[in-house]
């Protein structure tokens, strides 16, 4: 049992049955005694506490805490929204258009999101909000911009990033809003893409010229800014992350309890732009780097000869193709270079990059050998997604 006096003093009160104290006592424990961290937390959902249940939800259903159990996880979120909470809807919305734990349903999910609008909450209203402006119909982002108002005024903080003059008083969100919303949204937004530029072919080297719009770009760059951690490399022997010297970013990917459909709506659209399913993406992560932090050459290719990688490219495949994405541009130094072909690429806010891992016969390129570059002002951030050659199930074991 781990303990230190902040863990006492929630024992003590968890032990007395206050739900809340037993629900963060399991929260606190993550990482450090998990058998702990459930047992409090199951506690807390016999108790009736909306927010244990959720958690339980996710932990089941992810499976990046404990090997998944889909069913268990999935009614756990059952009895969250059941008992009003709004995050065990988002989250249900994620894995709806996702495809986890059933076939992919777009409207489902948009049709949950719409639900929530309409009691104004106003993480369901951004991203509506958003989504409408991705579709780049005027009509439609013209509506979108008045939903992303309304989720600023009631505090949504990617909405206040983007509505710089949040008005201060609330706005009733009008039927027509979400009527649009949802007979716009019935697919994905999938705008025309530009056409690429090409700077290789063996490995394939494009750039996709604004593929998400700089507001776009603004969204995810928000939301991942507060959860950056310390940036892990895989141990090619053990198969474990661990932190190296070689590469000294920080980073976040978005696990489905803290993703959400406009970057599923990324996501879609890079999968339109290399023609690959989405199905074969891993998770989309965002990079930070800072002055001189970089990341020295590397291959995106998983060594299937080794101890560590060997059971991850059985189970879900080779790492075939890389696209990054550019959230910014307000640095200096940090390019994407290919030493061995002398290449090196700079894209600007809401560009992307998409190069190929593997050659014709599925062995390792090592011309796809890549590296970013130090950082020598400003701070770069980029988004960076890998793409398998079969169905992606996460977590890596």
């Amino acid at each position: 049992m781990i303990t230190n006096p902040k863990l006492d003093a929630l024992r003590t009160k968890a032990g007395a049955g206050d739900l809340n104290a037993q629900a963060i006592l399991g929260q606190s424990l993550l990482g450090q005694d998990l058998d702990e961290a459930i047992s409090w937390m199951e506690k807390a959902a016999k108790g009736g506490l909306a927010e244990a249940f959720y958690f339980l939800g996710v932990w089941h259903t992810e499976g990046a805490l404990k090997p998944r159990e889909m069913a268990k996880g999935l009614k756990y979120l059952d009895q969250a929204e059941k008992k009003g909470l709004p995050l065990a809807r988002h989250y249900q919305a994620v894995l709806k258009a996702k495809g986890i734990g059933g076939a992919p349903d777009w409207q489902g999910a948009i049709a949950d999101l719409l639900g929530l609008a309409k009691k104004d909450n106003p993480f369901a209203l951004s991203q509506l909000g958003f989504l409408m402006r991705m579709t780049e119909d005027p009509d439609a982002m013209a509506v979108g911009g008045k939903l992303i108002e309304a989720a600023a005024i009631l505090g949504n903080p990617q909405a206040r990033t983007r509505a710089a003059n949040v008005p201060s008083e609330k706005i009733t969100i009008k039927k027509a809003w979400l009527g649009s919303a949802q007979e716009v949204l019935k697919t994905p937004p999938k705008p025309p893409l530009q056409k690429p530029e090409i700077f290789s072919l063996k490995p394939r080297i494009a750039v996709f010229p604004g593929i998400i719009s700089h507001e776009i770009a603004d969204y995810i760059k928000s939301k991942a800014e507060p959860r950056l951690k310390p940036s892990m490399v895989i141990d090619h022997v053990r198969g474990s992350f661990v932190q190296e010297d070689f590469r000294t970013s920080t980073e976040h990917r978005f696990l489905p309890g803290q993703s959400d459909l406009v970057i599923h709506a990324v996501c879609e659209r890079i999968a339109e732009a290399i023609e690959e399913r989405v199905d074969q993406q891993e998770i989309l992560g965002v990079l930070r780097y800072k002055p001189g932090q970089e990341y020295t050459p590397h291959s995106d290719f998983l060594k299937p000869d080794t101890l560590g990688n060997n059971p991850e490219v059985e189970r879900a495949g080779q790492r075939i193709k890389t696209f990054l994405i550019y959230l910014n541009e307000e640095f200096e130094g940090g390019e994407t270079e290919f030493p061995k072909l002398g290449i090196r690429l700079k894209g600007r806010k809401g560009d992307g990059i998409s190069f190929t891992n593997v050659s014709d016969n599925g062995e390792e390129s090592r011309l796809a050998v890549h590296a970013g570059r130090p950082v020598i002002s400003g701070e770069k951030f980029i988004t960076t997604l890998w793409i398998r050659d079969k169905t992606y199930t996460f977590p890596r074991a």
